[in-house]
């Protein structure tokens, strides 16, 4: 067990989350477990901020369903959103669109599938790149329902790439090939993702030094997560908080104090979580 920090005030804090197999149910995608801290939250003066490797197409109807109307952080932190309505006095760095101040990490998606008409044609036949697909192989692909598919689909900085062939030597050589282009190559489960190098902890950290230049209340970091791609965040917050996981094997953290597990899964894990830290109940290990 890691102790909290006595010189940490919990006086604003900013709660950036993972989404799938945290805040929502890795299995069914149900956030119901969590439903009754995320309201208690909001007569707290905390933020819940999503930071997940979904689209912003995604998070839209994700944000109203769950209840949720502020920033958020997209696309393995890419780019951060913040509504007009938020509290932001520095827009500076921020471009206005479509109702939200919008800070960019990474370049546009089109310049990534530009880049993939340059690979040799050595690769031809052997990959499908996600704007190559049908909704219905998309969905195929990531088990989601086709109106899930669509909002998957509607990325703006990166593009998944399906590999098909099998023989690994020549992934490899692909991958080379992808990095070879000037794009930042990830391995994930299901495809190749092929981005600029973005990660969840700089976007965390950009966002909150900002809120904290503009606050006289000092503004604790709390990240929740349970999956390799929530490290960096996980290292990089005041309080990091390691989601037990289903299918994911537990989280390292090199950092030595202020890490906490828990011993329930996904969103279970996460209200349990928040009700130990916030509201003092018991629960956290």
């Amino acid at each position: 067990m890691y102790a909290l920090n006595p010189a940490l005030n919990l006086e604003r804090v900013l709660i950036f989350t993972d989404m799938d197999g945290t805040l929502l149910d890795h299995h069914s995608y149900s956030f119901e477990a969590a439903k009754t801290t995320i309201e208690a939250l909001k007569n707290k003066d905390a933020c819940i901020i999503p930071n997940t490797s979904k689209t912003y197409s995604e998070l839209i109807e994700l944000r109203e369903n769950i209840g949720l109307n502020g920033p958020f952080i997209v696309e393995n932190g890419a780019a951060i959103y913040v509504p007009a309505s938020f509290m932001l006095r520095d827009k500076s760095h921020f471009t206005l669109k479509d109702g939200f101040y919008v800070k960019s990490f990474a370049r546009p998606r089109q310049i990534f599938i530009e880049l993939l008409n340059k690979l040799p044609n050595e690769f031809s036949g052997l990959f499908k790149a996600f704007h190559q697909m049908t909704l219905q192989e998309i969905a195929a692909y990531t088990d989601l329902p086709l109106h899930a598919a669509q909002k998957a689909q509607d990325r703006l900085y990166g593009e998944p790439i399906k590999w098909l062939g099998n023989n690994l030597e020549q992934k490899q050589a692909f991958i080379k090939a992808l990095r070879d282009l000037g794009g930042h190559v990830v391995e994930g489960g299901r495809f190749i993702h092929f981005a600029d190098k973005t990660d969840k902890a700089i976007a965390m950290q950009y966002f909150k030094e900002i809120l904290q230049a503009e606050s006289n209340k000092n503004i604790v970091s709390v990240a929740l997560g349970d999956g390799n791609n929530d490290l960096s965040m996980l290292e990089k917050a005041d309080i990091s908080i390691c989601i037990k996981s289903p299918v994911n094997p537990k989280l390292s953290i090199s950092k030595s104090s202020n890490v906490f597990y828990t011993n329930l899964e996904g969103p279970e894990g996460w209200a349990q979580s928040i009700q130990a830290l916030i509201f003092n109940s018991t629960g956290l290990n």
